[in-house]
């Protein structure tokens, strides 16, 4: 079997004001023992099924966290065991602060090609009131360092609609990252409010940008990614030619996927699962030689297609109406209203290129409310 590999590594020295991803902060006794459960449930994966891998991500958390001791014990009981294609692609996020150039050597040595670093901002007063724990100077350094020019990509994440962020803020933030050939990709992601985080319980109280300001921003975002010549392949995505994400490309295009660790979900076609999301309990299900998934569904032909059409409007290459049909056994005439394909056509949201409807440009900044009107 081919698929994906996700690897979610759930440690953080402080948690960010706005996540709402499953971590643990200051927990770093923890994972040593979670290493070993995660290396296990691979094994239980792949005891009837051989594994071929087409990507391999290492997120969290911020798996940079791990010392270098760790991560060669973790290659050890887990990398050296993988199976991968010749031109995979394999990714570590990191964050400046836990990063090193040692590190680094070690990931390229393992064969990993490709970082992404979780930058956000580079205004320093907005790095303190998000809760990230490096400055502007930090990300500057590492994106210096001369290790990376072994790795085919590197690519930063930013985040827009934080507490006090400014139109001229973002551009400066954009400016500073994007110019530098280093950086091959970057994703920009609008703040999500989420009850729970420290952002969601005092979002009356934060000086967030205004909807004007943020539609501004979007333009701003534009303009920059053409001027340093990155391409938006994806709503929230961009990179330069030949340099897109492809582990998140086969997310989008439904390939299979197996996910490790807590939380981590998987997809092998008709099945979609979720991992236990508590590290004492993942890693108690793992030694009794159990898989550690704590819900599991099976797609209905209707519900992938629906997904299908929702993440293909948020791609530039858009949707396949030849795949899909192959894919769910719908003909996908008979799933959305030709009608409203041709509205959308005629507004400039959508082109036809027989057999792909593909959203344009301004098309993406519209792309779930065409998925709301198509279903």
């Amino acid at each position: 079997m081919r698929c994906s590999l996700y690897v979610h590594l759930p440690f953080c020295r402080s948690k960010c004001r706005y996540c709402d991803f499953y971590s643990v902060a200051d927990r770093e006794e923890l994972i040593d023992g979670y290493l070993d459960a995660v290396a296990r449930e691979w094994e239980l994966h792949t005891e009837r099924t051989s594994v071929e891998l087409t990507s391999v991500y290492i997120g969290g958390g911020t798996p940079s966290l791990l010392s270098m001791a760790q991560w060669e014990y973790f290659g050890s009981l887990l990398f050296d065991k993988l199976t991968l294609v010749n031109d995979a692609e394999w990714t570590v996020e990191c964050n400046p602060e836990s990063f090193t150039e040692e590190k680094a050597r070690l990931f390229a040595d393992m064969g990993v090609n490709r970082l992404t670093f979780g930058i956000q901002s580079m205004q320093d007063r907005e790095l303190v009131t998000a809760g990230r724990p490096h400055t502007s100077h930090e990300v500057l350094k590492v994106l210096a360092a001369p290790v990376l020019r072994r790795f085919r990509s590197v690519a930063v994440d930013v985040i827009y609609g934080l507490p006090g962020q400014t139109l001229d803020s973002f551009a400066d933030t954009l400016r500073q990252l994007l110019y530098k050939p280093v950086v091959r990709h970057f994703s920009a992601y609008e703040l999500t409010l989420v009850e729970g985080t420290p952002f969601g319980r005092h979002r009356s109280l934060l000086p967030f940008p205004a909807e004007d300001e943020l539609e501004e921003i979007v333009h701003v975002l534009g303009t920059a990614a053409d001027r340093y010549g990155f391409r938006q392949y994806e709503v929230s995505n961009y990179a330069r030619m030949g340099y897109e994400c492809r582990h998140n490309i086969g997310y989008w295009n439904h390939s299979p996927y197996i996910g490790l660790g807590c939380a981590a979900h998987s997809y092998l076609h008709p099945y979609r699962s979720w991992n236990i999301t508590d590290i004492a309990g993942y890693c108690s299900r793992v030694r009794e030689g159990l898989l550690p998934v704590e819900r599991r569904e099976k797609l209905s032909a209707e519900m992938a297609g629906r997904e299908m059409i929702f993440l293909g409007l948020r791609q530039r290459t858009g949707i396949d109406e030849e795949r899909f049909t192959a894919a769910t056994g719908i003909p996908f005439a008979s799933m959305v209203s030709k009608t409203l394909l041709e509205r959308f056509r005629a507004d400039g949201y959508l082109e036809f290129d027989s057999p792909c409807w593909k959203p344009t440009k301004k098309g993406l900044l519209f792309a779930d409310f065409m998925a709301r009107e198509l279903f």
